[in-house]
Protein backbone atom coordinates (compact mmCIF):
# COMPACT_ATOMS: atom_id res chain seq x y z
CA UNK A 1 0.00 0.00 0.00
CA UNK A 2 2.89 2.90 0.97
CA UNK A 3 4.44 1.85 -2.80
CA UNK A 4 1.14 2.71 -4.66
CA UNK A 5 0.46 5.71 -2.18
CA UNK A 6 3.99 7.29 -3.30
CA UNK A 7 3.49 5.87 -7.06
CA UNK A 8 -0.08 7.65 -6.94
CA UNK A 9 1.47 11.04 -5.69
CA UNK A 10 4.51 11.25 -7.69
CA UNK A 11 2.49 10.95 -10.69
CA UNK A 12 -0.05 13.46 -9.22
CA UNK A 13 2.46 16.38 -8.41
CA UNK A 14 5.22 15.31 -10.68
CA UNK A 15 4.31 17.34 -13.55
CA UNK A 16 3.93 20.23 -11.52
CA UNK A 17 7.10 20.09 -9.47
CA UNK A 18 9.04 19.39 -13.22
CA UNK A 19 7.60 22.97 -14.28
CA UNK A 20 8.12 24.80 -11.06
CA UNK A 21 11.90 23.77 -11.21
CA UNK A 22 12.24 24.56 -14.81
CA UNK A 23 10.95 28.02 -13.86
CA UNK A 24 12.84 28.63 -10.98
CA UNK A 25 16.06 27.53 -13.08
CA UNK A 26 15.45 29.51 -15.87
CA UNK A 27 15.12 32.46 -13.66
CA UNK A 28 18.25 31.55 -11.77
CA UNK A 29 20.01 31.52 -15.19
CA UNK A 30 18.62 35.29 -15.69
CA UNK A 31 19.54 36.92 -12.81
CA UNK A 32 23.47 34.94 -13.38
CA UNK A 33 23.11 36.14 -16.54
CA UNK A 34 22.37 39.80 -15.55
CA UNK A 35 24.76 39.80 -12.72
CA UNK A 36 27.73 39.14 -15.42
CA UNK A 37 26.70 41.39 -17.99
CA UNK A 38 27.05 43.72 -15.39
CA UNK A 39 30.01 42.44 -13.45
CA UNK A 40 31.96 42.21 -16.95
CA UNK A 41 30.70 45.96 -18.15
CA UNK A 42 32.10 47.54 -14.61
CA UNK A 43 35.71 45.29 -15.62
CA UNK A 44 35.43 46.87 -19.64
CA UNK A 45 35.22 50.38 -17.42
CA UNK A 46 37.73 49.35 -15.23
CA UNK A 47 40.11 48.30 -18.32
CA UNK A 48 39.80 51.79 -19.79
CA UNK A 49 41.31 53.53 -16.96
CA UNK A 50 43.30 50.72 -15.38
CA UNK A 51 46.26 49.10 -17.43
CA UNK A 52 47.38 46.82 -14.60
CA UNK A 53 47.21 42.58 -14.97
CA UNK A 54 47.56 42.35 -10.68
CA UNK A 55 44.35 44.45 -10.43
CA UNK A 56 42.50 42.52 -13.24
CA UNK A 57 43.58 39.33 -11.66
CA UNK A 58 42.45 40.27 -8.74
CA UNK A 59 38.96 41.73 -10.29
CA UNK A 60 38.41 38.11 -11.85
CA UNK A 61 39.30 36.42 -8.44
CA UNK A 62 36.63 38.56 -6.58
CA UNK A 63 33.61 38.25 -9.35
CA UNK A 64 34.12 34.27 -9.62
CA UNK A 65 34.34 34.24 -5.98
CA UNK A 66 30.95 36.28 -5.43
CA UNK A 67 29.01 34.43 -8.98
CA UNK A 68 30.23 31.33 -6.87
CA UNK A 69 28.38 32.23 -3.53
CA UNK A 70 25.56 33.39 -5.37
CA UNK A 71 25.04 30.34 -7.27
CA UNK A 72 25.31 28.04 -4.14
CA UNK A 73 22.60 30.40 -1.98
CA UNK A 74 20.30 30.55 -4.65
CA UNK A 75 20.33 26.59 -5.50
CA UNK A 76 20.15 26.16 -1.99
CA UNK A 77 16.68 28.13 -1.62
CA UNK A 78 15.58 27.28 -4.28
CA UNK A 79 16.35 23.55 -3.42
CA UNK A 80 14.85 23.93 0.20
CA UNK A 81 11.63 25.79 -1.71
CA UNK A 82 11.24 22.69 -3.50
CA UNK A 83 11.77 20.39 -1.03
CA UNK A 84 9.12 22.28 1.73
CA UNK A 85 6.34 22.05 -2.23
CA UNK A 86 7.09 18.25 -2.47
CA UNK A 87 6.47 17.90 1.14
CA UNK A 88 3.73 19.61 1.70
CA UNK A 89 2.10 18.46 -1.59
CA UNK A 90 3.13 14.81 0.01
CA UNK A 91 1.33 15.22 3.15
CA UNK A 92 -1.91 16.74 1.70
CA UNK A 93 -2.23 13.82 -0.76
CA UNK A 94 -1.13 11.24 1.68
CA UNK A 95 -3.81 12.44 3.73
CA UNK A 96 -6.42 12.44 1.10
CA UNK A 97 -5.62 8.80 0.29
CA UNK A 98 -5.62 8.07 3.90
CA UNK A 99 -9.11 9.43 4.70
CA UNK A 100 -10.22 7.71 1.41
CA UNK A 101 -8.73 4.14 2.92
CA UNK A 102 -10.50 4.57 6.23
CA UNK A 103 -13.52 5.50 4.29
CA UNK A 104 -13.33 2.10 2.30
CA UNK A 105 -12.95 0.28 5.62
CA UNK A 106 -15.51 1.74 7.49
CA UNK A 107 -17.85 0.63 4.40
CA UNK A 108 -16.52 -3.09 4.46
CA UNK A 109 -16.66 -3.22 8.09
CA UNK A 110 -21.15 -1.93 7.73
CA UNK A 111 -21.12 -4.50 5.12
CA UNK A 112 -19.69 -7.23 6.68
CA UNK A 113 -22.18 -6.29 9.82
CA UNK A 114 -24.97 -6.19 7.62
CA UNK A 115 -24.04 -9.71 6.39
CA UNK A 116 -23.84 -11.12 9.69
CA UNK A 117 -27.00 -9.50 11.23
CA UNK A 118 -28.77 -11.20 8.17
CA UNK A 119 -27.30 -14.16 8.53
CA UNK A 120 -28.35 -14.15 12.52
CA UNK A 121 -31.84 -13.05 11.28
CA UNK A 122 -32.07 -16.25 8.99
CA UNK A 123 -31.07 -18.01 11.75
CA UNK A 124 -33.45 -17.42 14.16
CA UNK A 125 -36.30 -15.84 12.36
CA UNK A 126 -38.70 -16.28 15.03
CA UNK A 127 -39.07 -16.62 19.02
CA UNK A 128 -40.87 -20.00 20.52
CA UNK A 129 -44.79 -18.95 20.69
CA UNK A 130 -44.14 -18.92 24.23
CA UNK A 131 -41.65 -16.33 24.03
CA UNK A 132 -43.19 -14.14 21.73
CA UNK A 133 -47.14 -13.98 23.86
CA UNK A 134 -44.79 -12.88 26.89
CA UNK A 135 -43.29 -9.96 24.89
CA UNK A 136 -46.52 -9.25 23.27
CA UNK A 137 -48.11 -9.33 26.98
CA UNK A 138 -45.45 -7.22 28.40
CA UNK A 139 -45.16 -4.48 25.43
CA UNK A 140 -49.48 -4.37 25.32
CA UNK A 141 -49.11 -3.62 29.23
CA UNK A 142 -46.63 -1.11 28.76
CA UNK A 143 -47.91 0.51 25.81
CA UNK A 144 -51.02 1.05 28.16
CA UNK A 145 -49.81 2.35 31.11
CA UNK A 146 -47.63 5.09 28.68
CA UNK A 147 -50.55 5.83 26.68
CA UNK A 148 -51.87 9.63 27.65
CA UNK A 149 -55.51 10.10 28.28
CA UNK A 150 -57.70 11.24 25.42
CA UNK A 151 -54.95 9.65 22.88
CA UNK A 152 -55.73 7.66 20.09
CA UNK A 153 -54.59 4.27 19.05
CA UNK A 154 -53.05 5.56 16.36
CA UNK A 155 -51.37 8.67 17.53
CA UNK A 156 -50.07 6.30 20.04
CA UNK A 157 -48.93 3.41 17.48
CA UNK A 158 -47.07 6.39 15.92
CA UNK A 159 -45.41 7.84 18.39
CA UNK A 160 -44.22 4.22 19.72
CA UNK A 161 -43.01 3.67 16.17
CA UNK A 162 -41.28 6.94 16.71
CA UNK A 163 -39.30 6.28 20.14
CA UNK A 164 -38.06 2.88 18.48
CA UNK A 165 -36.35 4.66 16.26
CA UNK A 166 -35.16 7.41 17.83
CA UNK A 167 -33.94 4.44 20.36
CA UNK A 168 -32.47 1.28 18.19
CA UNK A 169 -31.97 3.05 15.08
CA UNK A 170 -34.14 0.24 12.97
CA UNK A 171 -36.96 1.48 10.83
CA UNK A 172 -40.36 0.39 11.90
CA UNK A 173 -43.84 1.07 10.71
CA UNK A 174 -46.63 2.25 12.77
CA UNK A 175 -48.53 -0.87 11.29
CA UNK A 176 -45.89 -3.53 12.74
CA UNK A 177 -46.55 -1.90 15.95
CA UNK A 178 -50.40 -2.04 15.89
CA UNK A 179 -50.23 -5.85 14.21
CA UNK A 180 -47.72 -6.85 17.30
CA UNK A 181 -50.46 -4.85 19.70
CA UNK A 182 -52.88 -6.88 18.48
CA UNK A 183 -50.68 -10.33 18.56
CA UNK A 184 -51.14 -10.65 14.43
CA UNK A 185 -49.24 -12.24 12.00
CA UNK A 186 -45.96 -13.83 12.78
CA UNK A 187 -43.55 -10.59 13.12
CA UNK A 188 -39.63 -10.65 12.10
CA UNK A 189 -37.19 -11.42 14.94
CA UNK A 190 -35.61 -7.99 14.10
CA UNK A 191 -39.32 -5.96 14.95
CA UNK A 192 -39.55 -8.14 18.11
CA UNK A 193 -36.17 -7.23 19.14
CA UNK A 194 -36.92 -3.45 18.74
CA UNK A 195 -39.95 -2.94 20.23
CA UNK A 196 -39.00 -5.13 23.17
CA UNK A 197 -35.84 -2.56 23.18
CA UNK A 198 -38.31 0.08 23.84
CA UNK A 199 -40.20 -2.23 26.18
CA UNK A 200 -37.48 -2.27 28.32
CA UNK A 201 -36.39 1.38 28.08
CA UNK A 202 -40.29 2.08 29.45
CA UNK A 203 -39.88 -0.47 32.18
CA UNK A 204 -36.50 1.20 33.38
CA UNK A 205 -37.94 4.81 33.45
CA UNK A 206 -41.40 4.07 35.20
CA UNK A 207 -39.90 2.11 37.69
CA UNK A 208 -37.54 5.44 38.68
CA UNK A 209 -40.79 7.32 38.22
CA UNK A 210 -42.01 5.53 41.02
CA UNK A 211 -39.44 5.19 43.32
CA UNK A 212 -39.03 8.78 43.32
CA UNK A 213 -42.78 9.79 43.41
CA UNK A 214 -42.78 7.29 46.76
CA UNK A 215 -39.58 9.03 47.74
CA UNK A 216 -41.19 12.40 47.45
CA UNK A 217 -44.23 10.93 49.66
CA UNK A 218 -42.33 9.53 52.57
CA UNK A 219 -40.64 13.11 52.38
CA UNK A 220 -43.63 15.09 53.02
CA UNK A 221 -45.26 12.63 55.59
CA UNK A 222 -41.86 13.09 57.32
CA UNK A 223 -42.49 16.80 57.35
CA UNK A 224 -45.84 16.76 58.50
CA UNK A 225 -45.09 14.75 61.77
Amino acid sequence: MPFLTLTAVFLFIGPVLFIGIATMWSNLKQKISDELSARVTRIVNDLDTKNNTPEIENIFSKLTAEINTKIANELSARISEINSTFTAELGKNNNKLTAEIKKLQVDFDQLSVANHSSSSESSSSRLSDSALEESRSRFKRVFDSNKEKGETLDYAFETVRHEIRELTGYKIGKSAVKSFYYGQGDPKFNIVMAIMSWVDEKEITNNLNNNNASSANNNNENNME
